[in-house]
């Protein structure tokens, strides 16, 4: 089984939050599934006030000067107040002989979660039998 990733992940940085488009692909064989971070982030502080809305990670955030740069910063903002109206998440892609099935799998938040998933739907034979009828 083979595993790309096609971006870099950062340090401390499992949420879909860091991340946009294509992520990786599990392949083996026939099949493959590629993960896809997707959806739209809108954070707001405790005013009401949209303080981030997918563009800029590194603004609206006095308790971060240098910006937003791993998961327990993303935690603490609950803490101090914050809150997402909307979030992304991980989809995923299944291609079987090259073509895409077209079949939804779950919304994950975690990008190793994220992989492990796909790494199952990869073994899960029954599911592709399918997909070939």
């Amino acid at each position: 089984m083979k595993v790309e990733l096609l971006i870099k992940p950062g340090k401390n940085q499992q949420d879909s939050f860091w991340y946009e488009g294509e992520v990786a692909c599990v392949s083996e064989g026939k099949r493959a599934v590629v993960i896809i971070a997707t959806g739209e982030i809108r954070i707001y502080n405790k005013a009401g006030e949209i303080v981030y809305d997918g563009k800029e990670r590194n603004s609206g955030f006095p308790e971060f000067p240098n910006g937003l740069e791993s998961d327990d910063q993303l935690s603490r903002l609950r803490e101090l107040g914050y809150y997402w109206e909307n979030n992304n998440w991980f989809d995923f892609e299944y291609f079987l002989k090259g073509k895409n099935t077209d079949t939804m799998g779950e919304a994950l938040d975690g990008l190793d979660g994220a992989i492990e998933y796909a790494k199952e739907a990869i073994r899960d034979n029954n599911f592709w039998e399918r997909e070939e009828e």
